[in-house]
């Protein structure tokens, strides 16, 4: 397995080493980010320099890799889910970002296929508080949210899946939980978890989404099948869809387009 320790030790000079390099001087005063980008460690690893700044890639479900990747970090220290992935998946650096960020301005998350494009136009625009948070595009799923959950529509969710949320969030969150089922009605949904946001956003977002899932996890541990198909992953994109949907007159919301990342072996 990963030694954490080792990994916890050379993180701050990777984060070092990586802002030095990435970042470029502006007028203003330039808030510190740190998007943290979900890596499977399958497939052919991304060259670091072809990250964008402020991206820092952390091993997904880490605890369950017996060999580390080079210029990467682990979501198994501190306090973590590295453990869930097959649940999860992303969600496990979420988690970990949540529990043991560093003291950044803005936190986020992406994964190795998609990636925010950060201009320094909108650089600037954080410097001048004109965004809290930083949004993809919006995804259609036809005819709405709440078919997704149809078992001739996804291998990964069933209709119960869909109750037992709403059930949760009709007991500890009953006013979104009203405006859940009007959202749910809709046709469209955040893709794939990605988001960057303030740090206190950030972290009230992450503490409602893991306050939610945690408990669909517990209700459903001895369900083997359910432990496989990356439910809570797909769970999650629907409840930050409705996190946002439900802030969006409290937050400064942009929403900014996302690119793919080709991947290629690192140098030896």
């Amino acid at each position: 397995m990963i030694d954490s320790n080792a990994a916890t030790g050379s993180m701050r000079k990777t984060w070092n080493k990586k802002w030095s390099r990435h970042w470029a001087p502006l007028p203003l005063k330039a808030p510190s980010i740190f998007i943290a980008m979900a890596c499977s460690g399958k497939g052919a690893p991304i060259r670091i320099e072809k990250y964008p700044p402020d991206v820092y890639p952390v091993l997904a479900g880490a605890a369950l890799h017996s060999k580390p990747q080079r210029d990467m970090s682990f979501d198994n220290f501190g306090q973590n889910i590295s453990k869930g992935y097959s649940l999860y998946a992303e969600l496990t650096v979420t988690y970990w970002l949540h529990k043991n960020a560093p003291d950044f301005d803005y936190l986020g998350l992406c994964d190795e296929h998609r990636c925010f494009v950060i201009t320094d136009n909108h650089r600037r625009a954080l410097a001048l508080g004109k965004f809290d948070v930083i949004l993809p595009s919006q995804r259609i799923k036809l005819p709405n949210i709440e078919v997704y959950f149809h078992p001739d529509v996804s291998e990964s969710l069933q209709p119960q899946d869909y109750e037992q949320m709403l059930n949760i969030l009709d007991e500890k969150y009953p006013d979104m939980a009203s405006c859940a089922r009007k959202i749910f009605q809709q046709e469209f949904k955040l893709p794939s978890n990605l988001l960057i946001a303030r740090n206190d956003i950030f972290h009230d977002y992450a503490e409602f989404l893991f306050s939610v899932l945690q408990p669909l996890q517990q209700k459903n541990e001895d369900n083997a099948i359910y432990q496989e198909r990356h439910s809570l992953r797909v769970l999650g994109e629907l409840l930050t869809t409705l996190y946002f949907e439900y802030h969006q007159e409290d937050f400064k919301i942009k929403r900014v387009n996302s690119h793919l990342l080709a991947a290629s072996h690192h140098k030896h």
